[in-house]
């Protein structure tokens, strides 16, 4: 706009522009002419032109070549900069590449989506060796705000109804399940109401489980809260060598019995389970690289 000087821009043909900088490359009519592909009257043609355009002589004729005057000088550096960006913006994209991409991704997720996604990562870096990822803490309702404001390029968790302006794909089911240490407490066929009620519970500060205290107090019971910790990282460490249990989705919990003193039970009530999902902008469906992660995120997920 600038360079302009607050003319007309309807007025400005911009392959007379493409020809100024043709002319300050070569500072000769025919060379000019010939770099981007006109006939030499043509170029005589648009240099008339943006000498009336501009109202300088903008190259002048000397013995050895065509020589720019102040008024040209001073447009060149914006004129060039501004075609460059133009042609930069026009540019055909090229086909992504997850082998040769750097790009980073901004991942959000909730405490439980984040912990059984994580697994997911060693997958997709060795399709795409070059990339970094980040995962932030989410909570659900800073999602939206979050992906609006470009901190994210995506959100994993459940999400409830969201506008029309994102997309979505599910990732996986899951349910909640309870864990112990197997070696205070005896095996047992299945968990009941009562076993459940009466033990002592180590509470993750971000659980959701809020149907299921409803649960529990249709039938007069509550949970006894003996330890919070903030997260679900630490909660085999904090059961073991206790008689606490703790109620974490399965994913978790079956990563939780890869050591050795953890117990899986099934919860002693009915439970819906829920669907994490990923969430995104829908103005992002040209972004060929999150598309790809999108993707790759679904069938990883469908095989852990």
């Amino acid at each position: 706009m600038i360079i302009i000087d607050g003319m007309n821009l309807a007025a400005v043909d911009l392959n007379l522009l493409v020809a100024f900088e043709a002319l300050l490359v070569e500072r000769n009519v025919s060379r000019a002419a010939k770099r981007i592909g006109l006939a030499q009257p043509s170029m005589s043609s648009a240099l008339a032109r943006l000498r009336l355009l501009f109202a300088d002589e903008l190259f002048v004729r000397t013995p050895r070549e065509m020589r720019p005057t102040p008024r040209a000088l001073a447009l060149a550096g914006p004129v060039c900069q501004a075609l460059q960006q133009i042609r930069t913006s026009l540019k055909k994209p090229e086909i992504f590449d997850p082998a040769a991409t750097e790009r980073r991704f901004m991942i959000g997720g909730s405490d439980n989506a984040d912990f059984s996604l994580a697994p997911a990562m060693a997958h997709v870096l060795k399709a795409a060796p070059k990339i970094a990822i980040e995962i932030l803490s989410l909570e659900k309702d800073s999602a939206v705000a979050m992906l609006d404001d470009g901190v994210l390029d995506l959100a994993v968790g459940c999400f409830d109804a969201q506008p029309k302006r994102f997309a979505s794909a599910a990732l996986y089911r899951d349910r909640y399940v309870c864990v112990r240490d197997r070696r205070l407490q005896p095996q047992r066929n299945r968990l009941t109401l009562e076993d459940f009620a009466r033990a002592r519970h180590l509470h993750v500060a971000l659980d959701t489980a809020g149907s299921i205290d409803e649960t529990l107090a249709a039938h007069g019971y509550r949970r006894e809260i003996a330890v919070s910790v903030p997260n679900f990282a630490g909660v085999p460490y904090a059961l073991e060598g206790s008689d606490l249990v703790a109620v974490v989705g399965e994913r978790i919990g079956r990563r939780f019995a890869e050591l050795s003193w953890i117990a899986i039970d099934d919860l002693p009530m009915p439970q819906e389970p829920w669907v994490v999902s990923a969430l995104w902008r829908r103005h992002s469906q040209d972004d060929e690289a999150l598309a790809w992660l999108c993707a790759r995120l679904v069938e990883i997920c469908e095989r852990l």
